[in-house]
């Protein structure tokens, strides 16, 4: 069935550009020592280098492709690395005709990404 919402800038869609922005800016402010720094569950870069991947796996299976490893940015390079493959997320899904529910939920679940990476990373 057909969703009757139609696609491009609904609120999932602003607030996922939003939460992106937010994230890799917040990224590239953060000094390499805390970027770098050890924690449970990897540093500030090793989770946003998870989050960039699980774009890419999420843009390719969208358009079909085989499944591809993005290169390892050193930490610096984490809010641009960020910002690149969430751009690219948020074209496919824009330009590729996708069950409305299922975008939604890639949507929401980038977004808690985002937010959770900066909760998490507030911490000392």
């Amino acid at each position: 069935m057909e969703s009757l919402i139609p696609r491009g800038n609904t609120t999932l869609d602003v607030e996922f550009s939003e939460q992106l922005q937010r994230t890799a800016e917040w990224l590239n402010s953060l000094p390499l020592a805390r970027l770098d720094r050890e924690r449970e569950g990897g540093s500030i870069a090793d989770r946003a280098f998870a989050i960039c991947q699980e774009m890419i796996r999420e843009t390719e299976s969208i358009l079909g492709l085989p499944e591809r490893q993005l290169p390892r940015l050193r930490a610096h390079g984490a809010g641009s690395q960020l910002a690149v493959v969430g751009q690219e997320l948020s074209e496919v899904m824009a330009s590729v005709e996708l069950d409305r529910i299922n975008s939604d939920l890639a949507f929401m679940r980038f977004i808690s990404a985002f937010i959770s990476l900066r909760r998490t990373g507030a911490q000392r």
